[in-house]
């Protein structure tokens, strides 16, 4: 690989894309020589995303056009990736891939949870990308099964359930006997949560939102109205797999459900640090503030009816 070295993020209009994007844009041994997308090509990525400040075009990926790429980062969901990156590994291409198809090392465990492998003969042969556990292996490696980057700790007790986060230091304890929920006019921050077991998966239930938790750089949303669902599942020791359905009416026409692997830090007496970003730092804040960041207000359901009563009586589709 040459000192400096050539990369493409493909999927880069997606949100973890477009932020890969302009983490290589800015990367002193990096060179970006192309970003590719598959529903807005033609369109400059600095458009999508003008914070990020990457001036490049996205293109349709052309396999057959490559050469001089060191290494790609595909930012595909799961189940699209897998072919991308077998294409990819065999023209010589050093690949990230941030998808789920290659951090599992169980075949079954994948084909129950994700259906058939697109790409058999790589199965397993990825290293996962956590440095704490992997540092040695991944300077060396040929495709790296990138994961969750916020860490999280899971704490269970026999009636409580407590999640706690890095990214944002939040805190959820979540009560797991039966007891009333709150009343509908009871709102907060991260709602209120029920969890039961089915089987050997922890179910939570979560109603009650401030709708002011889940907004990105896309404009996607939930109301107050929403109600969110989590399944956690061992699958062994040392992973669990994570799904969560999202069900709000008022903004999406159907429940959508995501999904991510979560592996155990096996290191000794490891802790989970608190990432205090806006706490008394004024130079982030003015940084945020300049990029267009601020205090999302939330959208009530009886807010979002109106809207698109509103744009509905324009002529407008749902």
């Amino acid at each position: 690989m040459s000192e400096k070295a050539r990369v493409l993020v493909a999927g880069a209009s997606g949100f973890t894309g477009a932020l890969a994007a302009q983490i290589v844009h800015d990367h002193p041994r990096m060179e970006l020589v192309a970003v590719t997308s598959r529903s807005d090509a033609g369109t400059r990525l600095d458009r999508l995303y003008p914070r990020y400040r990457v001036p490049l075009e996205l293109t349709e990926l052309d396999l057959d056009a490559l050469d001089g790429i060191d290494a790609a980062i595909v930012a595909y969901p799961h189940g699209a990736s897998a072919p991308t990156v077998a294409a990819l590994r065999e023209r010589g291409i050093v690949v990230a891939d941030l998808s789920a198809d290659f951090r599992l090392r169980d075949r079954d465990t994948y084909d129950r949870w994700y259906g058939e492998h697109k790409a058999p003969d790589l199965f397993g042969a990825a290293v996962y990308g956590l440095t704490e556990l992997y540092r040695d292996r991944l300077r060396e490696a040929k495709l790296v099964a990138e994961g969750l980057l916020d860490p999280e700790t899971f704490t269970q007790t026999d009636d409580h359930l407590l999640i706690q986060s890095e990214e944002t230091h939040a805190v959820r304890i979540i009560p797991l006997t039966p007891r009333p929920g709150l009343g509908r006019d009871l709102k907060l921050w991260q709602g209120d949560s029920r969890g039961r077991w089915e089987g050997n998966t922890m179910v939570v239930e979560t109603t009650n939102q401030r709708a002011q938790v889940f907004l990105d750089q896309r404009g996607r949303f939930y109301t107050d109205e929403a109600r969110v669902v989590e399944r956690f599942t061992l699958l062994d020791a040392n992973t669990m797999h994570y799904q969560a359905t999202i069900e709000d009416s008022n903004v999406y026409t159907r429940p959508f459900t995501i999904a991510v692997a979560f592996r155990r830090n096996v290191v000794p007496n490891v802790e989970l640090w608190e990432e205090a970003c806006y706490e008394d730092n004024t130079l982030s804040m003015e940084h945020f503030r300049g990029n267009g960041y601020g205090i999302y207000p939330g959208i009530t359901g009886a807010e979002a009816r109106a809207l698109r009563q509103a744009f509905e009586s324009r002529g407008g589709a749902r």
